[in-house]
C-alpha cells in the first residue's frame, strides 16, 4: 500500500512509490541554511558574548610591566687561577644573580617603608643609563619603596579607558603617591584591604570615600563622606587610617584607590610575585628584570630600585669577603697595641725609678732586636697558618668562590698547579651538562649521523636488488628496463649496466629475426642460447650484489650500534673519569695546603724554641739591667708587629675599598605607555569571536531540537524517499509574488503563471509523469 505524496506551501513533495536511498551526511551549504535561518539567535548571543568580554575587561586591574637591564661584570679580584676556579660555581653566572635579584632579602628592602614620607614633586623618579649607585662608597643607603601601601588612579582602569575611546576623551599625566597605615586601637582591616577613594576636588581640597568598585564608584555625596585640606606630605585621618598623600601633574578632579597591605610580609610577597628575571641570551651576562604593576610609573621605579639594590648588596658582599681577613688583623692589632701601651708605661717607670740603667749593653740590644725579628716572624706565619686553615675549610666544602677570595691573601700557595688541573677539569664537567663537548664527541656524532645515512641507503639499495632479482626471474621486460635504468656502474662496485646493455641489443635482434626466419634458424637459436647464458650471469651478479649489501648493512648497523652505545655511554663514562681526577686533585691539593700549615706549625714551634732561648740569654744580664731588658724586648716586639700588622690592615682596607660592583645598570627602566594586562582591543575581538562560535553552537543545536524541516536534505534524511519538488513561498524573499497580501488565497498557475511557483508546479507534474511509467509506476499517490 502506497502512502500518498503531500504538498504545502514552500514545503517539498514526497515521492514514496520510487526506491529511498537514506544519506544522513549535512553538506555545506545545508549548515550555511541553517544558520542563516537562525541569524538572530548568533547576532544576539555575539552581542551578549561581546559585551560580557567588555564588562570582564572593565572590571579587571591594570597591569604595566617595566623592564630594566643589567649586564653582569666579572669578579677578577682575586685574579689568576683561583678567579677561574670560582666561576665554575655559577657557570652560568647569571643563573645564581637572577637567584639573587628574586630573593625575599632583595624583596623585603626594596618593599619596606622610608623612614619618613617625602614630597618628591615629580612624577616619576627617573634613573640615569650606567648609573653607580654605590658612587659615594655608601652601600646601605637602599632604595625603599613603601610598597605596603598600593595607589590605583581611575582613570588608568580598562573601564575609563573604554569610556575615554567611546567619547574621544584623553589620557592626563598625574600621579598619587601614599602612605597608609591603621590608628592606634582601630580596626581598620576591611578598609585596607578594599582601599579608600581619594578624590581632589580642588588642588587644595580632597573627598575620601570607601571605595565600592571602579565601574560604580561611591558617590562623593554620600553622608559618610570625609572632605578635607590638602597640602603635599600632609597628615590626613579617615576612616579609622592615616594618609599621607602628594599629588602631582595634572591631579585635580581625578580619583584614586589606595589600599594597604595588612603587614609588610604581604607587600614583599606580591612584589616577589610581580617581579621576573631572566638572561637575555645563552651566556650573554646581561639580565632583564621586568616588574608588573597598577601603575606604570611605580612598576619603573620598582624594577630601577630592585637593579640599584642588587648592585648594591653586591658591593656590600664583596666587602665582606676582604673584611674576613681584616677582623683577624683588627683583633690581632687591638691586642698588640694594648700590650704595647702597657710595655710603654712600663719602661717609662722602670727608666725613672732606675736612672743608672736608663741604657742597655750592645750585646743585650741585639738580643733584643733578634727577639723583635723572631716575634714579627711567628706573628706573620701565625697570619699565614689562619689564611690556609680557611682555605683548606673552603676546599673541602667544594667553595671555590671562598678559595678564590683568598688569593691575594693566601701566602706561598704552592697548590696553584693543582687548582690549574682541576679548574680545567671542572669546566669540563659542567660543559658536558651543558653543550656539546667538542673533540671526540662531535667525532662520534658524525660518524653517527654518516652511519645512519649509509644504512639507509644500504636499504634502499637492497630493496632495488630484490625487485631486479625478482623482474629477472620472471623474465619481466619492462621491470627488467626500469631496474636497469636505476643500476650502478663499474665505478660503483658490480657492473650490471653493460650486461643489460647487451641483453637489450640481443632482444632487439631477436626481436628482428623472428620477423623474418623460422624458429628452428641455426642463428636465432645461437641467440637464445646467449640470452639465456646472459640471464644467468645478470641473476649470479644481482644475487651476489644483493648478498654483498646484505652483509654491508649488517656491518653498518653493528657499528651504529656502537656509536650509539659510545655516545650513550661516554659522557657518564668521561663524567666519572673527571670525578675520579677531581677527588684526586682535591686530595693533592689539600695534602699540600696541609703540608703548608703543618710546615708553618713547625716553623711557628722553632721560632718560638729561639725566642726563648733568647729570652734566656736575657735572663742572664745583671739583676738591675734585667727588668729593663725585658721590658725594652716586649716594647720593641710589640712595636714591629704594630707596625706590621697596621701595613696589612692598610693592604685589607685598599682591597676592601676596591670592591666594584658586580654589575652595571646599563638600561634602566621607563613607565611603559601600554598596559601589558589587559589588552582591550585583542581580548574583545577574542570575545566576539568566541560570542560567534557559540552562536553558531546554539543555531545548530536548537535546529537540531525543533522538529520541523526547512530543506530538500532534511526532508529526504527524515523520510528516506526522494524529494519529488519543492514549491517555494510566495509571500517572503526572491520568490514573492507582487501584490499579494499576507494570508490571502492565491492561485501561481492563475495569478503569476510565469512564476517560481507555477514553474514548481510544473516540475512536480513532470516529475510525477516520469514516475508513473515503468515497471515501478506508482499506483497510488
Amino acid at each position: 500500500m502506497q502512502q500518498p505524496a503531500t504538498t504545502s506551501q514552500g514545503a517539498p513533495a514526497h515521492g514514496y512509490g520510487q526506491a529511498a536511498h537514506a544519506d544522513d551526511t549535512i553538506s555545506l551549504g545545508e549548515i550555511f541554511q541553517t544558520l542563516a535561518r537562525h541569524n538572530r539567535l548568533i547576532v544576539l548571543v555575539t552581542v551578549l558574548v561581546t559585551a560580557l568580554t567588555i564588562l570582564w575587561l572593565g572590571t579587571r586591574t591594570p597591569l604595566y610591566k617595566a623592564k630594566a637591564t643589567i649586564l653582569l661584570e666579572q669578579d677578577e679580584s682575586a685574579g689568576g687561577v683561583l678567579s677561574e676556579l670560582a666561576s665554575l660555581t655559577s657557570d652560568p653566572a647569571a643563573e645564581a644573580e637572577i637567584a639573587i635579584i628574586r630573593s625575599y632579602s632583595l624583596a623585603a628592602v626594596t618593599a619596606s617603608e622610608p623612614e619618613s614620607f617625602e614630597a618628591k614633586g615629580t612624577l616619576y623618579d627617573a634613573t640615569d643609563p650606567d648609573v653607580d649607585p654605590v658612587a659615594d662608597g655608601d652601600t646601605t643607603d637602599m632604595d625603599r619603596l613603601g610598597l605596603a601601601t598600593v595607589v590605583e588612579a581611575h582613570d588608568l582602569h580598562p573601564s575609563a579607558g573604554i569610556w575615554r575611546r567611546l567619547t574621544g576623551g584623553a589620557t592626563g599625566h598625574h600621579r598619587l603617591r601614599a602612605s597608609m597605615q591603621v590608628l592606634p586601637d582601630q580596626d581598620a582591616d576591611a578598609i585596607l584591604r578594599e582601599g579608600l577613594d581619594v578624590h581632589f576636588v580642588a588642588s587644595d581640597r580632597v573627598t575620601i570615600v570607601e571605595h565600592t568598585g571602579f565601574l560604580f564608584p561611591n558617590s562623593l555625596e554620600a553622608s559618610e563622606a570625609v572632605e578635607a585640606a590638602y597640602e603635599p606630605a600632609g597628615i590626613i585621618e579617615a576612616f579609622g587610617c592615616r594618609l599621607q598623600l602628594e599629588a602631582t601633574g595634572d591631579y585635580v578632579g581625578q580619583r584614586y584607590r589606595v589600599r594597604g597591605h595588612r603587614d609588610q610580609e604581604s607587600a614583599v610577597r606580591r612584589l616577589m610575585e610581580n617581579t621576573s628575571a631572566a638572561e637575555s641570551g645563552r651566556k650573554t651576562n646581561v639580565i632583564v628584570i621586568s616588574v608588573e604593576d597598577s601603575s606604570n610609573y611605580r612598576a619603573a621605579e620598582t624594577a630601577n630600585a630592585l637593579a640599584k639594590n642588587y648592585i648594591r648588596r653586591s658591593v656590600q658582599i664583596g666587602r665582606q669577603k676582604a673584611e674576613r681577613t681584616l677582623g683577624f688583623i683588627g683583633r690581632q692589632l687591638t691586642e698588640q697595641l694594648e700590650a704595647l701601651e702597657k710595655v710603654e708605661a712600663e719602661v717609662a717607670d722602670l727608666q725613672s725609678t732606675h736612672p743608672e740603667t736608663i741604657s742597655l749593653p750592645d750585646s743585650a740590644k741585639a738580643i733584643i732586636d733578634q727577639v723583635t725579628a723572631l716575634e714579627l716572624e711567628r706573628t706573620q706565619r701565625e697570619l699565614a697558618r689562619t689564611v690556609l686553615e680557611q682555605a683548606l675549610v673552603y676546599l673541602d666544602s667544594g667553595d671555590f668562590e671562598a678559595l678564590a677570595r683568598l688569593g691575594r691573601e693566601t701566602p706561598n700557595l704552592l697548590a696553584l698547579g693543582y687548582i690549574q688541573e682541576l679548574a680545567t677539569l671542572e669546566s669540563e664537567s659542567l660543559r658536558l651538562d651543558r653543550t656539546d663537548v667538542l673533540g671526540y664527541k662531535q667525532l662520534l656524532q658524525a660518524e653517527h649521523l654518516r652511519l645512519r645515512a649509509l644504512i639507509e641507503g644500504s636499504e634502499l639499495e637492497i630493496d632495488r636488488l630484490e625487485s631486479g632479482l625478482e623482474a629477472v626471474a620472471n623474465d619481466d621486460a619492462d621491470a627488467i628496463a626500469r631496474f636497469a635504468a636505476g643500476s650502478p656502474g663499474a665505478a660503483d662496485g658490480v657492473d650490471l649496466a653493460s650486461y643489460f646493455t647487451s641483453l637489450a641489443q640481443v632482444d632487439a635482434e631477436i626481436a628482428r629475426m623472428r620477423g623474418t626466419v623460422t624458429p628452428q634458424n641455426l642463428a636465432l637459436l645461437a641467440l637464445d642460447t646467449s640470452r639465456t647464458e646472459m640471464i644467468g650471469t645478470i641473476t649470479a651478479q644481482v644475487s651476489g650484489a644483493l648478498a654483498g649489501s646484505r652483509t654491508t648493512l649488517a656491518g653498518y648497523r653493528a657499528l651504529h650500534d656502537d656509536y650509539t652505545e659510545s655516545i650513550a655511554q661516554w659522557p657518564a663514562q668521561e663524567r666519572g673519569t673527571i670525578d675520579r681526577a677531581v677527588g684526586t686533585l682535591r686530595s693533592r691539593v689539600r695534602a699540600t695546603l696541609s703540608a703548608q700549615v703543618a710546615g708553618l706549625n713547625d716553623a711557628i714551634t722553632s721560632v718560638g724554641s729561639k725566642i726563648t732561648e733568647l729570652d734566656a740569654r736575657l735572663g742572664a744580664l745583671p739583676q738591675s739591667q734585667l727588668a729593663l731588658a725585658g721590658a725594652t724586648r716586649d716594647h720593641s716586639t710589640r712595636t714591629e708587629i704594630v707596625a706590621f700588622l697596621l701595613k696589612s690592615k692598610q693592604e685589607a682596607q685598599i682591597t676592601a675599598a676596591a670592591t666594584s660592583a658586580a654589575a652595571v645598570l646599563i638600561d634602566p627602566a621607563v613607565p611603559p605607555a601600554q598596559r601589558s594586562f589587559p589588552r582591550v582591543t585583542l581580548f574583545t575581538a577574542l570575545g566576539a569571536f568566541l560570542g560567534l562560535l557559540l552562536g553558531c553552537a546554539c543555531a545548530i543545536a536548537r535546529n537540531a531540537m525543533q522538529a520541523s524541516l526547512h530543506t530538500e536534505a532534511e526532508v529526504e534524511r527524515a523520510s528516506g524517499l526522494p524529494v519529488l519538488g519543492t514549491v517555494p513561498d510566495f509571500e517572503r524573499g526572491r520568490t514573492r509574488i507582487k501584490g499579494v497580501k499576507k494570508g490571502a488565497r492565491v492561485l501561481p498557475m492563475r495569478d503569476d503563471p510565469d512564476g517560481a511557483q507555477a514553474e514548481a508546479y510544473r516540475s512536480i507534474r513532470a516529475s510525477l509523469r516520469q514516475a508513473m511509467h515503468g515497471e515501478e509506476a506508482l499506483q497510488t499517490l
